[in-house]
């Protein structure tokens, strides 16, 4: 297969938690290193609309009352800066289903034929219906 060729029938746009938390709800600085892998991300999107190829969104996709999120023992936090006072400390990761936190970033956001892939841990394909929907197309 040669990369510059791309069958669009046979191929699909993947956006993976391009959430608001991530983006929006980091710092100034994060926002502005970050700021040109959204613009690219707006480029593609374009680009796989243009030519009818499918766009994927997958989500984190928690309960309110955590009990779909695991608990993880962390020497970091998200961005890889060490807790205070060089502790572990317990964290539950995840965006709550339906809160601003979960929702996709306004610059690429879904539209009615895109799909939306709800997640429940770190994997796109473990435990939601990516790979069917994949296959079905």
């Amino acid at each position: 297969m040669n990369v510059n060729e791309l069958d669009v029938r046979k191929t699909a746009v993947l956006f993976f938690d391009m959430l608001n938390i991530y983006y929006l709800g980091a710092s100034e600085e994060t926002q502005t290193r970050m700021k040109p892998v959204v613009d690219n991300a707006v480029r593609l999107m374009k680009t796989a609309r243009t030519v009818s190829m499918p766009i994927f969104y997958a989500m984190a996709n928690h309960r309110p009352d955590g009990k779909s999120r695991s608990m993880i023992v962390t020497d970091r936090d998200m961005r890889l800066r060490p807790w205070p006072g060089d502790k572990c400390k317990p964290t539950i990761h995840g965006a709550v289903e339906g809160s601003w936190e979960q929702g996709v970033i306004e610059e690429i956001a879904p539209q009615p034929e895109d799909y939306v892939i709800p997640k429940y841990r770190w994997s796109t394909f473990h435990g939601t219906y990516f790979d069917l929907a994949l296959g079905s197309r």
